[in-house]
């Protein structure tokens, strides 16, 4: 297999341990990761070579729905995060001195909790609840 042979070239000429990726493509993709380093006698020569190969597959696609559940989860929340603060600022600037826009101002920032908390809800309670069964 010329990507092996060449990686094991790359492991005996490297003074320092290399490491890599491989892709397969088939029935699915398959991931290895490959580390390797140069063998040597006493005298430094190089006389082998030790590769190893670890199918890292299933790890990759978890630590890519990992990354893909933390940007969901906040763009969900920086929107309602955003709301409240503007309400916020909003309020400090002045508009509790007229009362009927505080009221109005204090109904949309409940609106914001509200979608906070659905938010909440949709994405860290199922985390949580797996987190925990996975745990206890």
């Amino acid at each position: 297999m010329p990507i092996c042979g060449g990686l094991v070239g790359r492991a005996l000429q490297s003074p320092d341990p290399i490491e890599d990726d491989i892709v397969f493509h088939g029935e699915g993709p398959r991931i290895l990761q490959v580390r390797g380093a140069a063998l040597r006698d006493a005298a430094a020569r190089s006389v082998g070579a030790v590769i190893v190969l670890n199918d890292v597959t299933r790890y990759r696609h978890l630590e890519n729905l990992r990354r893909d559940f933390v940007a969901n989860v906040s763009h969900e929340l920086k929107t309602p995060i955003a709301s409240i603060k503007g309400f916020v600022e909003t309020l400090l600037d002045g508009a509790l001195a007229h009362p009927d826009d505080a009221q109005r101002f204090f109904e949309n920032h409940r609106q914001s909790c509200g979608a906070a908390e659905q938010h909440h809800r949709r994405f860290v309670e199922p985390v949580e609840d797996r987190t925990e069964r996975a745990g206890g």
